[in-house]
């Protein structure tokens, strides 16, 4: 399912309004921890809009037993990832994806790339 393209610049009622479809996406993908995958998906979004300064599309698969969440922006440049050092502030937000999801990853793109993470859905 396709949430469409979002302005990371763009006014907080959307931003409000776009996590809120984000947790419901989720939700109706049966993520065990869906309010995790709101925060990872939501993490990604924010690093597309300081990092590629585009707009970034999302898109949430949950055709198969993992949930593929992916944001994809127009920056051709890859994502950096850091030594952990918890004396910085900031900058580990791919830490957290790293460390609350199945997997995660960057695939270029034509236009750009796409940042991408898997969930879990519930079993049983």
């Amino acid at each position: 399912m396709d949430l469409g393209t979002f302005d990371p610049a763009a006014d907080r009622e959307a931003a409000r309004e776009l996590r809120r479809r984000i947790l419901e996406a989720l939700r109706d993908c049966g993520v065990q921890r869906e309010g995790d995958g709101e925060l990872l998906t939501w993490e990604l979004v924010t690093n597309a809009g300081r990092h590629a300064e585009t707009p970034c599309t999302i898109a949430i698969d949950c055709a198969t037993d993992v949930v593929h969440v992916e944001v994809r922006d127009g920056a051709r440049a890859g994502v950096e990832t850091r030594a952990p050092d918890p004396n910085r502030i900031g900058g580990h937000g791919l830490e957290l994806v790293a460390a609350l999801s199945e997997s995660w990853g960057v695939r270029p793109l034509p236009e750009g790339k796409a940042v991408w993470f898997e969930l879990r859905r519930t079993t049983g």
